[in-house]
């Protein structure tokens, strides 16, 4: 199982903007081969800050979907909303 959060800061006054946009993106995202689930959430101090936590069959996966996505042109959507690159990270659960 690979789990992957997903930071997006966006350009101020952009957050609904985004959500808008994921309301149909997430959907072929829950959709994809290997995706498990995926969560939204919006920061209760910065609406502009949309954290998107996913879990995957493997990292192989998502790495496929990853491909897909760069593809298919979503990024240049994204692009006029977010303030900064999205910051992406692969997390292992522990046993702590």
């Amino acid at each position: 199982m690979q789990k992957v959060s997903l930071a997006f800061h966006c350009k101020a006054g952009q957050g609904e903007a985004l959500l808008t946009v994921f309301t149909v993106a997430l959907v072929e995202t829950r959709a994809f081969e290997g995706c498990r689930q995926v969560e939204a959430y919006v920061s209760q101090d910065d609406p502009d800050l949309i954290v998107l936590l996913e879990d995957w069959e493997s990292r192989a996966h998502y790495e496929k979907y990853l491909s897909w996505r760069l593809d298919n042109g979503l990024m240049d959507v994204l692009e006029p909303i977010l303030a900064s690159p999205l910051e992406m990270r692969y997390l292992d659960l522990t046993s702590a």
